[in-house]
């Protein structure tokens, strides 16, 4: 199964009913599936031009995070003060869509810098433009949805 025929598997848009009987202990949430949720929240995002420096990390956090009212807390989902699952998978999805150190702009990178927000991780500081720009979007889009 290629990639895109993965990610179309799943939902653009995070609704709890389409989890509702799923059994996430076997069924895990996939690399594809936050990938597609991205891909929703970039197409239901102006067309315009942002590129202004935003926190990447916690934006796909929050996507991940969505999926918290599945999991109790002896799953390994959330971990307070340790690697998680959900962390684990927040890597995994940069990897995946291609989203590396040197996609940023320099511009995001000065940002964080002047912000006093630099931590030498170059991974979290990117413009929504860079998000949007990824040519992994490219490649799913003839196949997703917009709706």
């Amino acid at each position: 199964m290629t990639t895109s025929q993965k990610v179309l598997r799943h939902p653009i848009h995070f609704d709890p009913e389409n989890y509702k009987n799923r059994d996430f202990s076997e069924d895990y949430v996939v690399v594809e599936e936050i990938a597609a949720l991205i891909y929703g929240c970039i197409k239901s995002d102006s067309e315009e031009s942002d590129d202004s420096s935003f926190e990447v990390d916690d934006f796909f956090y929050d996507i991940i995070s969505n999926f918290d009212q599945f999991h109790d807390e002896e799953s390994g989902w959330f971990i307070e003060e340790d690697t998680d699952e959900k962390d684990s998978l927040r890597d995994e999805v940069y990897f995946h869509i291609g989203l590396t150190t040197n996609r940023l702009t320099e511009e995001a990178i000065e940002y964080a810098q002047v912000n006093g927000e630099w931590d030498g991780d170059m991974d979290q500081y990117v413009t929504w433009d860079d998000l949007k720009n990824l040519k992994y979007w490219d490649a799913i889009s003839f196949y997703l949805p917009l709706e």
